[in-house]
């Protein structure tokens, strides 16, 4: 009894399936929609002051300084080598001496 009833609810599915296809061929293709009028330019609203002042301080802002303060010169590779060395060993001193004390 089932397979009976699965095979009547497949072919009236396929049939529908078949119908649905040929009313879609047989319907006319629908014209596109009219085109939209085209809306006239909405006049530039008024400018706020505030606005032009903010702007110029933006402006003024982004302009660099008159005169860039020159950074320091980098150490020579040996010297920074031997004072990381010397922070080291001092660093290794003290920890020997806190472990030793206990």
């Amino acid at each position: 009894m089932r397979r009976l009833a699965l095979w009547l609810l497949a072919t009236f599915a396929f049939l529908r399936f078949l119908g649905w296809r040929r009313a879609k061929a047989a319907a006319p293709a629908a014209s596109p929609p009219p085109p939209r009028p085209v809306a006239e330019p909405e006049p530039e609203p008024e400018t706020d002051p505030r606005a032009e002042e903010l702007r110029a301080k933006l402006e003024a802002k982004d302009e660099p300084a008159a005169k860039p303060e020159p950074e320091p010169a980098a150490p020579e590779p040996d010297e920074r080598r031997r004072s990381v060395h010397e922070r080291g060993r001092h660093a290794v001193e003290q920890m020997r001496d806190s472990s030793s004390g206990e």
